[in-house]
């Protein structure tokens, strides 16, 4: 580590003037450690990144009017969130805010100043062997790739008379990314149900930017009472983990397409809801986040097999007569009968829902209609 003692507060004030700004090297006047870290460097525009800076005092001497400065891309928010010293936290300091391009171009200096010379009545003296953490967070409105420049600090060795600074190591700088929330996408799709098992097929896409990785991705389930994950297939190797569908493999198409089937209790009947969450975490991110599969619920209608016998033939709205014995697919309203000559007495034996007699038989002008059992 290079040093240089017995700098003055003037020495000082010409040594930084001759500074290149658009060079910034590991650099630092006494024996003083410092570190930078982000919790995570990708993040949606509706999130965060929170960075820690951690300065310790490894000299004899305490380290009065500690300042330490962040140059931030202009187009973040920056957020302040606490200073400790020696793990309490403090109040009583100034966090301000430069000109955009003071040192670098497009960048907006921010500065927190524990101490104020040159009376230093703050009375945040960073002790021998103590240590400073200070937290902020960054927020970009837009999505986009912005880089951190290095950071410095500067301070003074009132006892020795010595000012102090340094600037971090080039390997400090670091890119974080936002993405567009609305370039993820999950979405689902169900025809409708069956009562019976394995009674119903959802169809299930999950999309991400394009310049970004999956890492991971969980399709968590809100099923009806009763209802139970039954099978799941597609890309990514998704697996039935009960009220989830966990992704095992890898992910190698954008977006990921997937379905998985459902048991269905015997007897259920009448419109009912999916819900689904697809938390998920891409490349940079600390934890995961979620987004609800679109239409939120997804709402669907029981189906049922039709028969009608009759030796005339059977038409539905919107068809032609169908022949004796066809099984008609169709969503639970009750229907309509339409026979091929004049009026025609059916039996209620003769008209059969999901194998089992229809319950009521109306018949009028020739039209038979029954309800659902």
């Amino acid at each position: 580590m290079n040093k240089a003692r017995g700098i003055t507060p003037v020495a000082l004030a010409g040594f930084l003037a001759m500074l290149p700004v658009e060079r910034v090297f590991a650099f630092s006047t006494h024996d003083v450690s410092r570190h930078r870290a982000f919790d995570q460097t990708t993040a949606p525009t509706s999130s965060h990144v929170t960075v820690t800076c951690t300065l310790t005092n490894h000299e004899p001497e305490d380290l009065r009017g500690l300042f330490w400065t962040e140059h931030v891309p202009s187009s973040l928010t920056v957020s302040n969130v606490s200073v400790r010293l020696n793990g309490d936290a403090i109040s009583n300091y100034l966090f301000e805010t430069g000109n955009d391009g003071d040192v670098y171009t497009n960048c907006t200096p921010y500065r927190w100043i524990l101490e104020q010379p040159t009376g230093f009545t703050e009375s945040n003296a960073v002790a021998s062997n103590a240590w400073v953490e200070i937290v902020y967070k960054v927020s970009s409105a837009t999505q986009g790739v912005f880089n951190l420049n290095e950071f410095s600090w500067a301070g003074y060795y009132k006892d020795t008379q010595d000012a102090a600074f340094g600037f971090s190591e080039p390997g400090d700088a670091q890119s974080v990314c936002f993405f567009d929330a609305c370039n993820v996408a999950a979405g689902h799709a169900c025809d409708g149900y069956r009562p019976v098992l394995t009674g119903s097929t959802v169809n299930c896409q999950f999309g991400y930017p394009t310049n970004g990785t999956l890492l991971s991705l969980v399709w968590q389930l809100s099923l009806p009472a009763g209802w139970q994950l039954a099978t799941v297939a597609g890309d990514g190797s998704p697996t039935n983990n009960g009220s989830e569908i966990l992704f095992t493999g890898t992910f190698a198409t954008n977006p990921l397409s997937f379905s998985y089937t459902v048991d269905v209790p015997v007897g259920a009947i009448g419109v009912t809801q999916i819900a689904a969450q697809a938390q998920y975490r891409l490349g940079g991110m600390l934890n995961s986040t979620s987004t609800a599969a679109m239409p939120d619920p997804l709402v669907i209608r029981s189906l049922h097999d039709i028969v009608v016998n009759s030796v005339y033939g059977t038409a539905i709205p919107g068809t032609t007569n169908v022949p004796y014995g066809t099984v008609l697919d169709e969503s639970i309203t009750p229907y309509v009968v339409t026979t091929a000559v004049g009026r025609v007495r059916v039996r209620v034996s003769d008209v059969k829902v999901d194998g089992n007699d229809a319950v009521i038989i109306s018949e009028r002008k020739g039209q038979v209609s029954w309800n659902e059992y």
